[in-house]
């Protein structure tokens, strides 16, 4: 089990993390032809915005891979769940009459693992060639505790309608494939999609299911994790998706967090981008190593040596990057 300050912190760091990742590169200036003309502070304002939603949409990838490895999940690569490359024809046939039967009369997947123990009886894993799967189609995230083998596909919160079909499609064929593949026992291996919350109420998992049972049709509550139903298995804590929240919530408290990524709304064009993704460059760089600039001239030079200052004291030369690359720091004048 995680504990619930262990959380927060993972939780934290990750969401540090992502908006120094999106923030450091300097973004391209864009101009709307209308906007900028009627609405320029608002325009810019939800362009910035706009980016920094689709940059996080990779950031709860990014912590339930952090808090399964900090719970004991083995991890397997994504790139791992493969198909035949030659589909035989028996599984083929048994992937299209379980999708079928499913999408008309509904019920779980416990058939076809049957099915797929019986045609396909533990053992050597079979000696042919295995490919990608198809793009779109892939798993986000891939488990391992014991024997069970956990595929996840985490999804955005909003769900477009008629897409069931789809997730049913894909749950079957991981489970098909895997299976063909590696000759666990199909009981095994469970495919779900994970919702990371339930974006009309955070903290009410069961109400999802009222807004988008009929989307998410023929799957049931055993293919889908909702909000703390996901975060609680990854963590053993039951009020995982709290304590996350809590993590956005003091960081959203830290003044100098704020006070710093609020400046992205103050760029008026390409050089003010630039300069602002240098500033967050060496606010890492502080917090990572205690080390500053000691005059600051933007804008800054990434290929020249500049005079730095190791907690206030020491100065030494070296190159932003090499600052920013670097895990561990020594300062080369007191050597701590």
């Amino acid at each position: 089990m995680i504990s619930n300050d262990e959380i927060k912190r993972i939780t934290r760091e990750q969401l540090e993390e992502s908006f120094y990742s999106y923030f450091s590169k300097a973004k391209k200036e864009t101009k709307h032809i209308i906007l900028d003309r009627f609405f320029p502070d608002e325009r810019r304002t939800t362009s910035t915005m706009t980016g920094l939603q689709t940059s996080l949409g990779t950031f709860w990838e990014k912590l339930s891979l952090k808090l399964a490895i900090a719970n004991g999940f083995a991890v397997i690569e994504n790139k791992e769940l493969k198909k035949p490359k030659n589909i035989p024809a028996l599984l083929s046939v048994l992937i299209n009459e379980v999708k079928k039967e499913r999408e008309d009369n509904g019920g779980d997947l416990n058939n076809l693992k049957d099915k797929l123990d019986s045609l396909y009886p533990a053992g050597v894993a079979p000696n042919e060639d295995f490919e990608q799967i198809t793009k779109g189609k892939g798993s986000d995230l891939i488990l391992k505790k014991g024997s069970d083998i956990y595929l996840f596909d985490i999804k955005t919160v909003q769900v477009n309608a008629n897409g069931g079909n789809s997730f049913n499609e894909t749950l079957i064929l991981w489970i098909a494939y895997y299976k063909y593949k590696y000759r666990v026992n199909a009981h095994d291996i469970h495919a779900r999609l994970a919702f990371p919350y339930n974006s009309a109420n955070e903290l009410d998992d069961e109400a999802w299911w009222n807004d988008f049972r009929g989307r998410v049709s023929p799957l049931t509550p055993e293919d889908v994790y909702i909000g703390n139903q996901f975060w609680s298995f990854l963590t053993d804590n039951g009020s995982a998706l709290s304590n996350i929240i809590d993590g956005f919530e003091d960081l959203s408290k830290t003044p100098w967090f704020i006070t710093l990524y609020k400046q992205a709304f103050t760029c008026n064009n390409q050089d003010d981008l630039k300069e602002f993704s240098q500033l967050v460059k060496l606010n890492k760089i502080k917090l990572m190593h205690s080390v500053e600039l000691v005059s600051y001239n933007p804008p800054l030079n990434l290929q020249k040596k500049h005079a730095w200052k190791h907690d206030g004291g020491c100065e030494f030369k070296s190159r932003v990057n090499a600052l920013l690359n670097s895990e561990v720091f020594t300062c080369p004048v007191c050597g701590t």
